[in-house]
């Protein structure tokens, strides 16, 4: 009864080593598991890049010969109107020795023409006896050149004339409106803004593109450690006297230089107190970089 019971021991020792070798054994990887997918889910372009290219990559062991077809979906982008295929078979052909492809796109520059910016899909839509992997899509974006506020758009050195304090120096970025081609975001009307918070505010540009009108009294986001209290734009006098029902006027004096008078601070709308350094601060100047 003993050695039955020892025979029993070791066929069970026997298949629990066993079960943790299987237990711990690689996984494993074979051709059944190939798939095909894009390398990137979006680019963006500019409207006179050119060419550009998707790269598509077929995932397997030993190099699988396929071939895997793709299509392009119009979006506020037409095909042969804003982009076209450089390949017109659309297909692209796998091997071991060629497992990356790429799709090559022609975006179509239209130059002096506002079109808006523009967006369009490319999809890989067969992939014969390979799988489709989690990304087949890529989101093409394409930047309209000719925006009516391009001379103002962009990066700007901003400078304020200090009375009695030493001038500060900062970088003040001005973008356009996804929707308005009339309005501009400014992110940095003072240093207390610079590289911060997100304190965006928004103004109107004239149409000679000769001034842009911010009106104070627009809210701006908050501190995290104070997550209820906003900021609003004003403009101040001596320090003591704000005005939210105002406006704060840039002037472009020449090209890429834009000037503005206005004292101008950030006042927290809970306690209503002027922080420290958005006080006494002069005129100011933006110069394009």
């Amino acid at each position: 009864m003993k050695k039955l019971t020892y025979i029993f021991g070791i066929v069970a020792l026997g298949l629990a080593v066993a079960s943790c070798d299987d237990f711990n054994a690689a996984p494993t990887f074979d051709d059944a598991n190939a798939f095909v997918e894009v390398g990137t889910a979006s680019i963006s372009v500019s409207e006179d890049c050119g060419e550009i290219t998707i790269p598509v990559t077929l995932a397997s062991l030993k190099g699988i010969e396929e071939n895997v077809s793709y299509a392009t979906v119009d979006g506020t982008a037409k095909a042969g109107t804003d982009f076209e295929l450089v390949d017109g078979t659309a297909t692209l052909k796998f091997n071991a020795d060629n497992r990356t492809q790429n799709i090559k796109i022609k975006i179509i520059n239209r130059p002096g023409e506002y079109t808006g910016d523009l967006k369009f899909t490319v999809e890989l839509k067969s992939a014969g006896s390979v799988n489709l992997g989690m990304n087949k899509t890529c989101e093409i974006y394409i930047t309209d050149n000719d925006h009516p506020l391009a001379s103002i758009l962009g990066s700007y050195t901003a400078t304020d004339m200090s009375y009695g304090k030493a001038a500060q120096t900062w970088t003040c970025n001005i973008t356009k409106d996804p929707d308005d081609v009339t309005v501009v975001h400014i992110d940095a009307l003072i240093n207390f803004c610079a590289g911060s918070q997100k304190f965006d505010m928004t103004g109107s540009v004239s149409e000679d593109l000769k001034t842009i009108t911010v009106a104070a009294g627009q809210k701006a986001t908050s501190y995290d450690t104070t997550p209820t209290d906003f900021f609003m734009l004003i403009t101040w006098e001596d320090g003591i006297y704000y005005y939210v029902d105002s406006e704060i006027v840039l002037t472009q004096v020449e090209p890429g230089v834009w000037t503005c008078p206005d004292n101008i601070g950030f006042i927290s709308c809970e306690s209503k107190k002027l922080y420290t350094n958005t006080i006494d601060r002069g005129p100011l100047t933006l110069v394009k970089k």
